[in-house]
């Protein structure tokens, strides 16, 4: 991790861990690591900047990317091994190895958090992203959607928009389709782990889904505090579906922008504004 050595509390060698967690956490870089009988005996954790750039084949048809390559052989490093210890702690990561110099200028706090061993999207995050994809949302969407959920400034989210792409990757190499119905289950879960979770829903004559609203329960918390205002943001087109994305928002007494529920629509004729009015009423007022 680059700024590591504006950190106080260095790694020495000698230094134990209970587990590779807790060395990972307190390095913040996975490596290499070295079995033995199928266990882990060695592991390796590096500055992100380490190594050679790996020589490219090109093809001269084709257009390049003249990307340049932020590895440029640093060899900051710490290493630690496996061995047993006493019999309240039968095993514990010990520091054999520790190199704290860095051959690059180091990035500032602010700049550390892009780098990928700090950027995480939690299970909850996970399955939300999922959910708001299965609407048909784009990234950009996805995104925005969370901050206003989190009230976390623009662009101050934990993951970037190219994490949630390569989680778009990791799913659909499980599963090659998805359903619209997925929003169902996700809703239904979420009502059982929180009763304060509002969500209704209506199918047409194919079991398949037409118009649903929901509002999560931190929302509503917001509605009842701030809700003297409600802007119906139209703005926002998607193509998934064929279904329309609406939100519901308001500002709260700093002026942020913040969100009291989510809507997806078949169409926008005035019978389906007339359900989603009487829907959010009974719900979130």
């Amino acid at each position: 991790m680059n700024s590591l050595v504006e950190n106080d509390f260095q790694p020495f060698p000698g230094q134990c861990f209970l587990s590779e967690e807790e060395a990972f956490i307190f390095y913040k870089k996975k490596g290499r690591f070295i079995t033995k009988n199928g266990e882990v005996k060695r592991r390796d954790f590096f500055c992100h900047r380490e190594g050679k750039t790996p020589l490219k084949i090109v093809d001269p048809s084709k257009e390049q990317r003249n990307r340049l390559s932020l590895k440029c052989g640093c060899q900051a490093h710490m290493r630690i091994k496996l061995r047993k210890s006493s019999d309240i702690f039968p095993q514990e990561w010990h520091v054999t190895t520790f190199v704290v110099d860095h051959n690059h200028e180091l990035l500032s706090p602010s700049e550390t958090r892009f780098l990928p061993s700090n950027r995480t999207i939690t299970e909850k995050d996970e399955k939300h992203i999922l959910m708001l994809k299965e609407g048909g949302l784009s990234v950009r969407q996805i995104m925005r959607v969370i901050e206003l959920e989190k009230h976390v400034k623009h662009g101050y989210l934990s993951f970037l928009e190219k994490d949630v792409r390569n989680l778009f990757t990791k799913v659909r190499k499980k599963q090659d389709a998805n359903d619209a119905m997925d929003l169902l289950q996700y809703c239904k879960i979420a009502k059982e782990e929180d009763c304060k979770f509002q969500y209704v829903f209506t199918l047409d004559e194919e079991r398949k889904l037409e118009h649903i609203f929901w509002s999560a329960a931190h929302c509503i918390d917001w509605y009842q505090k701030y809700g003297d205002v409600v802007v119906f943001d139209t703005t926002y087109k998607i193509n998934a579906y064929q279904m329309p994305f609406r939100i519901f928002v308001g500002v709260n007494n700093h002026g942020k922008t913040i969100l009291f529920g989510c809507a997806l629509l078949r169409n926008e004729t005035t019978s389906t504004f007339r359900w989603l009015m009487k829907v959010t009423y009974y719900l979130i007022i």
